[in-house]
């Protein structure tokens, strides 16, 4: 796959074959989770929103090992009985080896959510051609304002926010286009999105 391949692709299995061994865990767990968030809607099971929740928190290493076993189990069940896309997305969100749920990962969805979700790929692991740099000064700026706004918008899901980091990180220097641009485009911005991430110092 070239970079101009990657950028436009819409087939998010074809990205996670070409990702293949190149992205972390946390990446990839918070990338299902970002999946199961985009097909849920008012009438999605609340035990699935909480185990979505479970995993991005254990993403984080927000909670431990214990706890996101517990969910597991608590919704193997649950989620057999219904079978359902979203069911089956959850249940790769919750395997102990994101990387092989993900790199595994079934064609189970609908030809048009294919393409939003190929976006999700993309905002969580951003351009694999291209390596953006964080520079020291930018995150020292202002008594450290760039990394605790980052830090607010992070932990509230506050992704409305993102074009106020992009002026902030302006202001302290920053001319990385591709970074400016992304934090102030119309996303979607999820957790895990690769210029937060970047500011964040995490991968």
């Amino acid at each position: 796959m070239t970079e101009a391949e990657w950028l436009v692709c819409e087939d998010p299995q074809r990205m996670l074959e070409f990702l293949r061994g190149q992205s972390t865990q946390r990446k990839l767990r918070l990338f299902l989770c970002a999946c199961c968030r985009h097909l849920w809607d008012r009438n999605t099971p609340k035990a699935i929103k909480r185990a979505i929740k479970v995993a991005e928190k254990y993403a984080d290493a927000v909670v431990g090992k214990e706890t996101f076993s517990k969910m597991q189990q608590e919704t193997a069940a649950f989620r057999c009985d219904l079978l359902d896309p979203l069911s089956m997305l959850a249940g790769w969100a919750l395997c102990p080896n994101a990387r092989e749920a993900a790199e595994a990962m079934e064609d189970f969805a609908r030809k048009e959510v294919r393409r939003p979700h190929a976006d999700l790929l993309r905002e969580v692991i951003g351009n694999l051609f291209r390596t953006t740099k964080v520079d020291p000064s930018w995150l020292a700026w202002s008594n450290g304002t760039v990394v605790k706004l980052a830090q607010g918008i992070y932990d509230d899901r506050r992704f409305e926010d993102l074009p106020i980091l992009a002026d902030a990180l302006e202001e302290a220097g920053c001319r990385e286009q591709s970074v400016l641009d992304h934090l102030r485009g119309p996303g979607p911005h999820v957790r895990g999105c690769w210029p937060l991430d970047l500011i964040l110092g995490r991968a």
